[in-house]
């Protein structure tokens, strides 16, 4: 009981931490606090034997000591020297996707439940605090990205609720409102491709639950929402604007144009034509993590997760980051072949995984506790799923023992 009461503490407040660190407490800057409460919780766990020898667990946890070890040794100077900055920063995102692993494996629900009020509160102290105006989206207390981004990952938690017909369409429509709205204000580009993920996906699911009669007048529906949604979304609002100006720079920086069909993705295409000589000059250990602005013309961070990995963690950390991704793809198809479970709930998490894959080439990921919990949500399906297999694997063998005739001699 001590464990499962400290436990869900942790994630409630690491879900919450950015907008009640930055804009109401104020203190504790340089993350003691959350570090000190990641401890107290891995020693905890180790003390109740929680799940350590899974192979995501292990995976991350050797991608981490790679990091942390091969990044001391090219530099901290990004991490204001400090290699404990270093360490806290890719420490507590793994600590946060074991601890929500370990508790979505036995209470899903609770878990699902927990994240989804957590991300109400934190957009609502987003509000609340650091008001609706977005147009200083870099340098405002709160990053609008991401605030956009935990809007869209919220509206993947509500529709999860109703994939597994815990809540209604109807109701989880109207919960989605309020996320939605978040993420038009913060125009967010990235959150708002995310949502588009998750909302054909849900009316897919609603399409195939639907009677066979009205499929063909929901379809038409669907079709016709969509383009009045998107005239209006293109001409009528600020990110519309920003989707349509994609190929200008949305930061800082002077744009630089490369002749390369990644200017049609901006100033992060402009990181993955930088990032090409970096990687043949520092193959196989990168330049360490936060270390590209050494390496290139461009004064900002690298912004892309698979560039993070195979330019500052060289081949060596980005094999390690694909042995993580290939074993959630390896059982998604698995799962998809088997048809064990609840085919729309395996749709959805698996447009989830690619809504994680899509935002992953523009978005840093490794820094951030939150998105490892979406990671870990979708590992405890996956061995939820497996139990499942292997409860009617053992009662199909039983029933073909009772059923057997006994042999006499």
């Amino acid at each position: 009981m001590k464990y499962f009461v400290f436990s869900y503490v942790f994630i409630f407040y690491v879900l919450i931490l950015d907008p009640l660190q930055a804009l109401i407490l104020k203190i504790d800057g340089a993350g003691r606090l959350v570090f000190l409460f990641a401890i107290l919780i891995v020693f905890e766990c180790f003390s109740m034997r929680k799940k350590i020898s899974s192979k995501p667990i292990i995976y991350y946890f050797l991608w981490l000591i790679y990091m942390f070890i091969n990044s001391s040794i090219k530099g901290v100077k990004y991490w204001d020297d400090s290699y404990y900055l270093l360490f806290l920063n890719i420490f507590l995102p793994f600590t946060f996707f074991w601890i929500v692993l370990n508790e979505a494996i036995l209470r899903f629900t609770s878990i699902l439940n927990l994240i989804i009020f957590s991300l109400f509160v934190y957009l609502v102290l987003a509000v609340a605090f650091n008001g609706i105006n977005y147009d200083d989206r870099v340098d405002s207390a709160l990053n609008a990205n991401a605030v956009g981004l935990r809007a869209a990952f919220l509206i993947f938690f509500i529709f999860l609720k109703c994939a597994y017909k815990l809540v209604g369409a109807e109701t989880t429509l109207y919960l989605t409102v309020f996320p939605t709205l978040i993420i038009f204000l913060t125009q967010s580009r990235t959150a708002f491709g995310v949502m588009l993920i998750l909302f054909v996906a849900f009316f897919y699911i609603l399409w195939q639950r639907s009677d066979r009669r009205i499929r063909f007048f929901f379809f038409a529906l669907s079709i016709i929402s969509f383009f009045l949604v998107s005239s209006l979304l293109m001409n009528d609002t600020d990110l519309g604007k920003r989707l349509a100006s994609t190929t200008t720079q949305s930061v800082g920086n002077k744009y630089l144009t490369t002749g390369t069909y990644w200017d049609y993705f901006g100033d992060r295409g402009l990181q993955y034509v930088l990032s090409g000589p970096i990687i043949k000059n520092h193959l196989f250990f990168g330049i360490g993590l936060r270390n590209f602005m050494d390496y290139s013309t461009t004064n900002t961070v690298l912004h892309s997760e698979y560039l993070i990995n195979l330019v500052e963690g060289g081949f060596v950390g980005f094999v390690l980051y694909l042995l993580f991704q290939f074993w959630f793809i390896k059982n998604f198809i698995k799962m998809w072949r088997c048809s064990i479970g609840s085919k729309p709930v395996l749709i959805l998490f698996i447009s989830g995984y690619l809504s994680m894959l899509f935002l992953s080439w523009v978005t840093r990921v490794c820094y951030y506790p939150f998105y490892y919990g979406y990671y870990a949500v979708f590992a405890a399906f996956i061995y939820r799923n497996k139990r499942i297999r292997l409860v009617k694997s053992l009662n199909r063998n039983f029933q073909l023992i009772k059923r057997k005739k006994p042999h006499y001699a």
